[in-house]
């Protein structure tokens, strides 16, 4: 399954409510993303791996679990920079969260 028909999925289900759901999509679409092959850089990778990466986030910050890798978010985090400037007021205003989400993430690995 592609990357951005788990974003679909993954939005649709923590719409339901499901957050859990959320969670597992979301995950598989950034197992996606990691593989070797694809090129995080490009336009619809990189949308789809914000995406997914807040999707992660969200829903592991409501189920008191981890939700993306730090590769993920560091990554995102750069995209979301990247964008700066353009219309993307949506994604850059969840900046400081993906960023407090990421040292905690570093925190935990640290621990």
């Amino acid at each position: 399954m592609h990357a951005s028909a788990l974003v679909g999925r993954g939005f649709r289900l923590r719409d339901s409510g499901d957050m859990r759901g959320a969670l597992k999509q979301a995950r598989l679409g950034l197992t996606v993303l990691g593989k070797p092959y694809v090129r995080r850089a490009n336009a619809a990778e990189a949308s789809a791996l914000v995406s997914l990466t807040l999707l992660a986030e969200e829903a592991a910050s409501q189920l008191h679990e981890q939700g993306a890798s730090t590769t993920d978010l560091m990554d995102s985090i750069a995209a979301i920079k990247l964008l700066s400037g353009s219309d993307q007021k949506d994604l850059q205003s969840a900046l400081p969260f993906l960023e407090a989400r990421l040292v905690m993430a570093a925190s935990v690995s640290d621990a």
